[in-house]
């Protein structure tokens, strides 16, 4: 069914208004004004005209439509100014000069289509210039609403404007306008950006309140490089999560926290940490199919730390800025443990280690191994991943070492020349860089090689052999 309006309409009572059969309601000129609840089943469209009410509930099964110079009154004649539900299956749009407004009390617009996908989303154009007021935007559980312009929301709501589904922002901005009550990402609820400055620069509201759920969902998908941004929990919690699904890149703006239940997910893009750690609880979870379109960048200060409370081992995803994925596994078989904070960093630099003195064949690459909360330690490296940039001379001739912070280095086994990798036995206590080094050890021979008598001397001529230089 198609309702025109064309002329004035009032109306008033206390049984709720109903159009079925999926039928739109359009309300092209002068005005309707509407007491009671109504139900339409499809669209509402306000072209240019005044739509006073309903008083309590205006439930919309298909897309709610204001053009021109719309007004959409929530506070009727009939009414005892109280607050009014908006209610959309479908999208909404709000153009030319159209407003909503509802005074002196206010009305939620409520987005509650809990088929909608990312596919297929409910969508919020509202590129009005007449704010109206009083209004307050809450998008339910199981519903994902996209914007598709910058949404400016009324001002002078008394509820906070609330996200309980999901948010899709691409590249638009929210702008709460000074709710005094604040914006809300609650438990369990999904936020998508692609703003350059991620959660700081995706939903604003000067001067007041930002709650950002530790157990909400945090999606980055531009497609230039993004930072998290500083709003962005530092501690994630049960059902928290952080997507990186950025091909250029997504910089952690600070440290942050995984705790149990909470998961970091590379989806399809790189996590630069700079000088910031990722902290990951035991029971936190890391995904991703790693890989250099898929991995924790640790050229920086910054860790790639994973908590131990008890023996075992981790792999860390790590790689360098120039895009070279170098990963290492861990495998911690001893030690006491501080539960709940003991744990072992890595950061992975694409150069060679300064006290590495070979000049022969080492690696231009090395990682740093960092314990902390772990008395007595031991653990073996697994294996760690070298590119084939990496080789100076010939990897056929490097071993495995690691630099503990003086000399001697401690040498391990040659490299594996198949799968570009190095390894260790057992270290006990010790942490440092970890690289290839030369494999020839240096020798020192003496002429003349003679014998001599007690009390005689002679004039030694000593040459030493090996990877120079040597002292």
């Amino acid at each position: 069914m198609l309702a025109n309006w064309n002329a004035a309409m009032d109306g008033s009572g206390t049984t709720p208004v109903t159009f079925d059969s999926s039928g739109d309601l359009w309300i092209m000129r002068d005005s309707m004004t509407c007491s009671v609840s109504l139900f339409i089943a499809g669209s509402l469209t306000i072209d240019s005209a005044y739509f006073a009410g309903p008083d309590t509930l205006l439930a919309i099964g298909g897309n709610l439509i204001l053009t021109g110079n719309a007004i959409l009154d929530a506070d009727t004649p009939y009414s005892n100014a109280g607050p009014t539900i908006i209610s959309i299956s479908g999208n909404l749009s709000i153009t030319g000069t159209s407003y909503i407004i509802n005074n002196p009390s206010y009305t939620t617009v409520v987005f509650n289509n809990t088929s909608s996908t990312l596919a297929s989303p409910q969508t919020v154009t509202w590129t009005s210039t007449n704010l109206g007021h009083w209004v307050q935007m809450k998008i339910n559980t199981g519903c994902m609403v996209q914007l598709l312009s910058n949404v400016t929301l009324p001002p002078n709501p008394i509820r906070p404007d609330s996200v309980n589904g999901t948010l899709v922002c691409g590249n638009y901005v929210l702008n709460c306008n000074s709710n005094r009550f604040g914006f809300q990402l609650t438990d369990g609820a999904t936020l998508y950006t692609a703003n350059a400055g991620g959660i700081d620069s995706t939903i604003l509201n000067p001067g007041n309140p930002l709650s950002y759920s530790a157990a909400a969902n945090y999606v980055f998908n531009g497609t230039a490089g993004q930072f998290t941004g500083l709003l962005m929990p530092s501690m994630f919690t049960t059902g928290g999560s952080l997507t990186s699904n950025n091909a250029a890149g997504l910089t952690l703006s600070q440290s942050t926290s995984f705790g149990s239940g909470s998961t970091l997910s590379l989806s399809g893009g790189n996590l630069i940490l700079g000088a910031n750690n990722v902290n990951l609880d035991v029971s936190a979870t890391l995904t991703g199919a790693f890989s250099a379109a898929g991995m924790i960048v640790t050229s920086g200060s910054g860790q790639l730390q994973q908590q131990f409370n008890a023996d075992g081992s981790f792999l860390y995803p790590v790689g360098d800025t120039d895009g070279n994925y170098s990963p290492i596994t861990l495998n911690v078989t001893g030690g006491a443990y501080a539960i709940g904070s003991a744990y072992a960093g890595v950061t992975v630099t694409n150069s060679k280690e300064p006290h590495n003195a070979n000049t022969n064949n080492y690696l231009n690459r090395y990682w740093s191994i960092a314990l902390s909360g772990i008395a007595g330690p031991s653990y073996t490296i697994t294996s760690a991943t070298y590119v084939p940039g990496d080789i100076a001379g010939s990897d056929a001739s490097i071993s495995a070492g690691l630099y503990a912070g003086s000399l001697p280095w401690t040498k391990f086994g040659p490299a594996n020349i198949v799968t570009h990798s190095l390894s260790s036995t057992a270290i006990t206590g010790a942490v440092g860089d970890f690289t290839g080094i030369s494999t020839a050890a240096p020798t020192v021979s003496g002429s003349p090689n003679i014998a001599l008598c007690f009390g005689q001397s002679v004039p030694l001529s000593v040459t030493a052999l090996g990877d120079t230089p040597l002292t």
